[in-house]
């Protein structure tokens, strides 16, 4: 686990990535030469609100779908 854990913090430590969000797949395409990196948050997080921007909003609801351009 300590290992999986370090081999996507780089990733994280990299971009930059802020809490609650975290790294949790990547894939190397080698003959496309593109590396995907996919991003979570954490059961429970907490952001602000888009429109209003008051703090500790959950969320409710998620699109799921994939949100590559």
């Amino acid at each position: 686990m300590k290992e999986f854990q370090e081999k996507y913090h780089v990733f994280q430590s990299a971009l930059e990535i802020p809490e609650p969000w975290y790294v949790f797949h990547y894939e190397l395409a080698k003959e496309e030469k593109t590396l995907h990196i996919y991003i979570e948050y954490r059961s429970g997080a907490e952001f602000s609100c888009p429109y209003c921007g008051n703090s500790g909003c959950k969320v409710h609801d998620i699109q799921d779908q994939d949100r590559t351009p």
